[in-house]
């Protein structure tokens, strides 16, 4: 009995041992994990924080460093257009809710007359070492005398090469004593809603004025602004342009060349937010047509189209209303002075037929049908793609 009490206690004594062993690495191993958290909170709270003030994130710092390389590659290639003319007595009119920001005009000295010149300003971007600029057929419209004033301050009588009323574009022309330099052309198509942009131009006359905004909108239908059907969609933007950045470059932060700033959204005549491009792919495709030939030749049907209605689209079963109804077909047109049939007669388009699609292209409405012939080289043959009731 002695030995069996012995042992008995010599067990319970062990297992009194082993449980304050395990319970002092218990303990241990809590310190520890309670130990390194405190190191990671420590480097953590210690650890010095980012500003996060504007101007100062490394964000906004790069956004800067790209706006001023931009700027330094683009303005060589950015010119100021001063022009002279009699003025036009012109009477009193209320502001126009879309308007072009044309040149500011003052008075100068007696001009061939007694009447007193005019002076404009506006702005034309260089798209050709040889001497080719591009600007807005407003700023050049009608004037006596035409002078371009370089990033070097060299000053060059220029001549109007050609124009377009449509998608109002000039092609200048000046005799430079060396080389210019011109702006890259970039694809306008890829531009997105919310791109980053600048407007370089001459507001108020003060060359080399760089404005920032964003690609508000794309395909702004001309219509919209003139009131009439157009040839081409718009770049919306916010970056500022007034009076005098007619005709200059819209620059993506490639520095590539996406727009000739053309239009303003106004109630008063100057900034209010909402200016238009003329995207470069619809520019550069006149300035190469004024550049040969002097002028533009564009497409035509030989018909009469008109929007499709939500009630024309359910008389034919087309689950939503788009493509361009057929309202008149003319048989015969003259071109150069000859007789021809027309290409809407000559393809077979009938009376209350709906064009789907022009060359391979979907067709929103009469103005995109509109805009997608007269882009079309004259005497091309194309595939349409039409319903008939």
């Amino acid at each position: 009995m002695e030995n069996l009490a012995s042992n008995t206690s010599e067990l319970l004594e062990r297992y009194r041992r082993s449980r304050r062993r395990a319970l002092l690495a218990s303990v241990v191993a809590i310190a520890a994990c309670f130990l390194a958290i405190g190191v990671i909170l420590g480097v953590m709270l210690t650890r010095p924080t980012k500003s996060v003030s504007a101007g100062d994130t490394e964000v906004n710092s790069e956004l800067s460093s790209a706006f001023v390389e931009v700027a330094r590659q683009v303005e060589p290639s950015v010119v100021n257009i001063s022009t002279v003319t009699m003025p036009v007595k012109q009477s009193a009119r209320e502001p126009e809710m879309f308007s072009l920001p044309r040149p500011s005009f003052e008075s100068s000295l007696p001009f061939g007359g007694n009447e007193p010149a005019r002076r404009g300003n506006g702005s034309g971007v260089i798209v050709d070492p040889r001497g080719f600029i591009l600007t807005n057929r407003h700023v050049v419209e009608k004037v006596d005398r035409i002078k371009v004033r370089l990033f070097d301050g060299q000053e060059l009588p220029a001549e109007v090469i050609g124009s377009d009323t449509e998608v109002d574009l000039a092609v200048l022309k000046v005799v430079p004593t060396v080389p210019l330099v011109p702006a890259r052309i970039g694809n306008s198509e890829k531009m997105r809603v919310g791109d980053w942009v600048l407007a370089i131009g001459s507001p108020f006359g003060l060359d080399q004025t760089v404005t920032a905004g964003i690609i508000s909108a794309k395909e702004r239908d001309s219509s919209e602004l003139y009131k009439r059907v157009g040839f081409q969609y718009f770049l919306q933007t916010d970056a500022a342009i007034n009076r005098g950045n007619s005709g200059g470059p819209l620059i993506n932060l490639s520095g590539e060349l996406i727009g000739i700033n053309t239009a303003i959204a106004t109630s008063t005549g100057d900034y209010n937010g909402i200016c238009f491009a003329l995207p470069s792919s619809e520019a550069i495709a006149v300035y190469k047509q004024l550049v040969k030939n002097g002028r533009v030749v564009r497409g035509f049907l030989g018909a009469m189209t008109d929007r499709v209605t939500p009630q024309i689209a359910q008389v034919y079963g087309l689950p939503v209303a788009r493509g361009a109804i057929v309202s008149n077909v003319n048989e015969t047109m003259t071109v150069e002075g000859k007789l021809v049939e027309s290409p809407a007669a000559k393809a077979g388009l009938k009376l209350n037929d709906i064009i789907l699609e022009f060359r391979g292209e979907r067709i929103k409405d009469d103005s995109d049908l509109v805009r997608q012939v007269a882009s079309t080289p004259v005497g091309t043959s194309v595939p349409i793609k039409v319903i008939r009731d």
